[in-house]
């Protein structure tokens, strides 16, 4: 009887440790599942919003397009760069208010952004923990308005050094709202960095003193 005892107390001692590792995978994989089930349809909710616009395109186009200017030793031909740069930057200015409006007029349930820095299943409907996409989309329309307007009156044989550099990192910050709301704050983060090699937090210091204030209102809450 007790070598029997001191078998079956063996056999679930071994068993213990064997559950507790198979209930640890089970609920990350839960957790996995449902977090990539989330991040898919964020990601095809924001790409729905975007579709009638070419904001995406003129992002991308504005971006190299200044820092190609901005690396150019030649005062002429850094001044041909900023010209054709100059009809992207109107269409940007027209589409991202358009959009703005749009974001506006949307009910907020589906719009919500996790201020957590990983993406946690469900933590979007807790609002203690979030900010409000249209909020930010909205700031970041004025930021980059502005910026564009101050690039636009400063005369065109200028480097344009300062504003052209403000003007980026509005457009970087934005494209770092849009993946924070598809995945989460780390990987937008991430990803500036990879695309960039910029950090998060070198954006936020170049952006405009205005947007700066209403952004870190906004995200810390």
């Amino acid at each position: 009887m007790s070598a029997h005892c001191t078998g079956t107390r063996m056999a679930t001692a071994t068993l213990a440790p064997r559950m507790e590792v198979f209930l640890i995978v089970f609920v990350a994989g839960g957790v996995w599942l449902l977090r990539a089930a989330e991040q898919r349809q964020r990601i095809a909710r924001l790409a729905a919003l975007l579709a009638p616009y070419r904001i995406e395109r003129h992002l991308q186009a504005l971006t190299e397009g200044c820092l190609r200017a901005l690396g150019e030793a030649d005062a002429d031909r850094a001044s041909a760069v900023w010209g054709t740069l100059h009809p992207t930057g109107e269409a940007l200015r027209e589409e991202i208010g358009r959009f703005a409006d749009d974001v506006a007029r949307l009910p907020p349930d589906d719009l919500q952004v996790s201020r957590l820095p990983i993406h946690l299943p469900g933590a979007a409907r807790i609002p203690a923990l979030c900010f409000d996409l249209r909020a930010a989309v909205a700031l970041h329309a004025r930021g980059i308005r502005a910026a564009l307007d101050h690039l636009d009156a400063l005369p065109p044989d200028t480097r344009r050094r300062d504003a052209a550099f403000t003007l980026v990192a509005e457009l970087m910050l934005l494209q770092h709202t849009c993946q924070w709301y598809c995945r989460s704050r780390l990987i937008a983060s991430a990803r500036l960095q990879a695309l960039h090699q910029t950090a998060y937090a070198q954006v936020v210091a170049g952006v405009s003193a205005a947007t700066r204030a209403d952004y870190r209102v906004l995200v810390s809450g």
